[in-house]
């Protein structure tokens, strides 16, 4: 366009055009219409000009328009991220809090059942003392009762000596004192 062959320059844009549409290039299409805008300026195409200005100002708003949608875009996702990863934070910390309160109830349960593991084994040996000492108690009884039968036995056995002794005592002496009477009654009549 600078060498004053515009319509040269026309030539190649337009083929240019053909091929950027075919290429899907939205940079270069710009400014392809840029040029072909500014060509048939040159030229005195009015028209021409503002056909291919409009073309491009509205390839410009539609590229403008899509990079607004993608910034849009990359700030909702960077919104949503951030809020995923407040979530994230919060599920993190209640997970954690979670995570302590029932190591603490292990803590506590542990606690609970060695505790009731001692009670348990204190009420064990308490009614283990407590039927000893029941035993030993019942056993003092028995041998109490014992005694006292053995001496009730021996205190019937020496009652029973001294019945049976005074027994053979009166028969000795009823022996003894009847052949002494049959013996002194003669005697006395001869005395007398």
């Amino acid at each position: 366009l600078h060498i004053g062959e515009n319509r040269q320059a026309l030539d190649y844009l337009n083929r240019s055009l053909a091929d950027a549409n075919t290429s899907g290039n939205q940079q270069i299409l710009l400014d392809i219409y840029s040029a072909l805008s500014q060509a048939h300026q040159k030229l005195r195409e009015p028209q021409q000009a503002f056909r291919f200005l409009q073309a491009h100002t509205q390839l410009k708003d539609s590229l403008n328009q899509v990079a607004v949608e993608e910034k849009i875009q990359e700030i909702k996702l960077r919104y949503e991220t951030n809020e995923k990863e407040k979530q994230l934070k919060y599920y993190e910390q209640t997970l954690s809090y979670q995570q302590s309160q029932i190591t603490l109830r292990n803590y506590y349960l542990i606690i609970l059942v060695l505790l009731g593991g001692i009670a348990l084994i204190a009420i064990s040996l308490a009614w283990l003392r407590f039927k000893h000492k029941k035993q030993t108690a019942e056993l003092l009884l028995k041998n109490r009762q014992m005694e006292l039968e053995k001496d009730n036995f021996l205190a019937e056995q020496k009652l029973e000596f001294a019945e049976q002794k005074s027994k053979v005592f009166a028969n000795l002496s009823h022996e003894f004192k009847t052949p002494l009477t049959l013996i002194l009654a003669p005697l006395q009549q001869l005395i007398k």
